[in-house]
């Protein structure tokens, strides 16, 4: 169980880069975009979707996300912060997810990325302290296990996987204001198959998927994306954007907060 919720960490952090991509990786830094919220004037359409939420993410570089999923009746909630550029080496991400609905109470479970280095915090399973990971290190299990999904923070990855998947795009029209923006929803339903193999992702580990993935999406005028619900398999999850170019401090753990034990160390699964 111990190792299922240390995976799950490792690969929360990265899926929500891997919408977004990074930005610079030092500490305290701001926003570069001078005007979000203001109106890009595109009319977004299947063809254009995956390029204009991309491009006007880049321009914001960060944001603040709260993610919440209901899995087995349960309900799991993340929140923290995001920086976004174009190279995935620059991506910097740090998260904390509530413990309790894993059966976790009172071990709130933190995870940074910060320099392709992953730092996750489990309370007493990593003993308060953060395991290091460094995400280029092939001589490290957990490298292997994560590099892939790293490889796939790729914003161009990510944008030609959306492109060429993309089976079917509504505009639903008003979606509310959100975060003090009026938004449009978006349905977006994505071939699953042809999301996998441009990302490069190993078929073997999507059998039994569904076929098709859909998402609802609120987007602002300033085309930076404010809501996601998603369902799959019976889980749902909901992203939200709120604070887009607002300074954030993501920086790596110090040394005396990173312990050097081996993560997979009585971990049973």
């Amino acid at each position: 169980m111990k190792k299922l919720l240390l995976t799950l960490m490792a690969t929360l952090a990265l899926m929500f880069v891997s919408a977004c991509g990074g930005s610079d990786s030092s500490g305290d830094q701001s926003g570069s975009q001078e005007n979000v919220g203001e109106d890009k004037g595109t009319e977004l359409t299947k063809d254009n979707f995956a390029d204009e939420i991309m491009k006007a993410q880049l321009d914001a570089g960060t944001a603040h996300l709260v993610m919440t999923m209901t899995m087995g009746g349960q309900d799991i909630s993340m929140e923290g912060d995001m920086r976004v550029a174009e190279d995935p080496a620059d991506t910097a991400v740090a998260i904390v997810l509530d413990g309790a609905a894993l059966g976790a109470s009172g071990m709130d479970m933190e995870t940074r990325l910060v320099d392709q280095v992953m730092y996750i915090k489990m309370g007493q399973a990593t003993g308060d302290k953060f395991v290091k990971v460094d995400l280029n290190d092939p001589n490290n299990p957990m490298s292997s296990q994560f590099g892939e999904m790293m490889e796939q923070s790729d914003p161009s990855k990510q944008i030609e996987a959306m492109g060429k998947s993309i089976e079917s795009f509504e505009d639903e029209g008003d979606g509310g204001e959100i975060d003090g923006v009026a938004t449009t929803k978006y349905r977006v339903t994505l071939n699953a198959a042809k999301m996998y193999e441009a990302q490069g992702t190993d078929p073997s580990t999507t059998a039994g998927l569904p076929e098709t993935l859909e998402y609802v999406m609120y987007v602002g005028e300033d085309n930076l994306p404010r809501r996601l619900e998603a369902e799959v398999m019976g889980t749902t999850a909901v992203n939200e954007w709120t604070k887009w170019g607002e300074d954030v401090e993501i920086s790596a753990p110090a040394d005396s907060e990173i312990t050097d034990q081996n993560p997979f160390a009585g971990l049973g699964g």
